[in-house]
């Protein structure tokens, strides 16, 4: 029992952490709306604790700290802070994994139903599974990678970053519910008073000044959807390229759930500094970011054949 307890305080998505909490039940006590509050706020700073629970209810409240903050961010219904909360449980899930033993990876793969093989120090992961979780940066993109019979070689390091999405995934898909406690409730209030802190940056272009396939990125970044690597570089080069300052960028950027301010800058900067060019549009559909047929050769056209196709109509 004990084994389940600490497995399910480090996992507490999992179903063992659900089974524990149907049979103890969920506390609301001052306490766990207090740490689950905590727990949000850290997500918010891009910071987790790890656990320092002694004894069996130590545990048990760990799981229902967990369980409190998703119902408050089920009251709050608001995708920037469980975005944020499910990218924080995430990297804190990995944490842990990076010490666990075989035995403890492999029941996390089958709790997501990961078809995957292992021999000696590779893992063979189904390609079904490998392109559902895999992370947006180009080190993951199938072309990149070896297939081997419908499996997709990887190391211990990627198969927990494959694991690392599906938690997120998962964590991040919080029902909402109809009616919500009294102090979950007061509980959601009070957050509710912060966020003007937390998501103050607007989107201040008019629909149609970009191309489709950058409109397209700047709905996600609206809705606070994390953005793959290559699809933050294409927008980044595209709006330096605008001449948007690094501020304005960082600002926009913000909007990302798992937002590095320090990271970021950097990046924008390297951009600047090394003079990238926006891709062609024949790029943008080699990278799987084109989302119509516009037929111009680069996205820095689009106004400028918007414009020239508008003038025709006006005639």
């Amino acid at each position: 029992m004990m084994e389940e307890l600490i497995f399910s305080a480090k996992y507490p998505f999992s179903k063992t952490s659900k089974k524990i909490l149907e049979e103890s039940g969920i506390s609301l006590s001052p306490q766990i709306i207090s740490s689950a509050l905590l727990r949000i706020r850290n997500s918010l700073k891009g910071t987790t604790s790890k656990i320092s629970a002694l004894k069996k209810e130590d545990y048990i409240q760990e799981i229902s700290n967990y369980a409190a903050s998703r119902m408050i961010l089920s009251c709050m219904n608001n995708s920037y802070l469980t975005n944020k909360f499910a990218v924080s449980e995430a990297k804190r899930a990995y944490s842990y994994l990076n010490y666990e033993p075989e035995e403890t990876i492999s029941t996390l793969s089958e709790e997501f139903n990961f078809k995957i093989k292992k021999s000696e120090d590779k893992y063979f992961v189904h390609f079904s599974t490998y392109l559902k979780h895999s992370p947006g940066s180009l080190d993951y993109r199938l072309i990149n990678r070896d297939l081997h019979h419908g499996y997709i070689i990887v190391n211990k390091h990627e198969l927990l970053r494959l694991l690392q999405e599906a938690i997120r995934d998962r964590v991040q898909n919080i029902p909402l519910l109809k009616t919500h406690p009294r102090e979950i409730k007061e509980a959601a209030n009070s957050l509710f008073s912060e966020l003007p802190k937390i998501t103050t940056t607007k989107i201040t272009f008019k629909k149609g000044d970009n191309p489709p396939c950058i409109e397209s990125l700047l709905i996600s970044l609206k809705k606070h959807h994390n953005l793959n690597h290559q699809s933050r570089w294409y927008l980044a080069v595209y709006l330096i390229n605008k001449k948007m300052s690094t501020e304005d960028i960082l600002d926009l950027f913000s909007n990302f759930p798992d937002f590095k301010e320090k990271t970021s800058k950097y990046q924008i900067e390297h951009a600047k500094k090394q003079g990238y060019m926006v891709p062609s549009c024949a790029t943008i559909r080699g990278y799987g970011l084109c989302t119509a047929n516009c037929n111009i050769k680069n996205p820095l056209s689009w106004k400028f054949k918007r414009e020239k196709t508008s003038g025709k109509n006006e005639r």
